[in-house]
């Protein structure tokens, strides 16, 4: 039997179509420091310049890459994510997940995605 955690959440196949509607998070503001940037750019070898380059990101935007707003280095954030269904799969269940990542002050959040993770028993 597979058993998910998170959150202080445990459950398996059968208890997690029960936790559809739960929230999970918000976790701890923390501050988005251009190192953490130069880092993430490190790791998937994208070194475009809207990651590494402050001075001519600011002359960009990030919407294009379907993001709501910024996450300026400086800023300070926290994610939080919503399980909004659970549907059978063959040998299993699909979940599918509504993340956010907001921005403290600010208006709009830096990422919203919709993720869907598979469990097989």
């Amino acid at each position: 039997m597979v058993s998910v955690e998170t959150a202080g959440l445990t459950t398996d196949m059968a208890g997690l179509q029960q936790s559809v509607g739960r929230r999970l998070g918000p976790d701890e503001w923390a501050e988005m420091t251009q190192a953490l940037v130069n880092e993430f750019a490190d790791l998937t070898g994208d070194h475009n310049f809207i990651h590494v380059d402050p001075e001519r990101a600011k002359q960009t935007g990030l919407n294009k890459l379907r993001f709501p707003g910024p996450l300026k280095v400086g800023s300070r954030y926290r994610g939080s994510a919503e399980i909004i269904s659970v549907s059978e799969v063959r040998g299993g269940l699909e979940a599918t997940v509504a993340a956010t990542l907001e921005v403290e002050g600010a208006e709009r959040p830096a990422v919203v995605a919709e993720c869907l993770l598979r469990f097989y028993t």
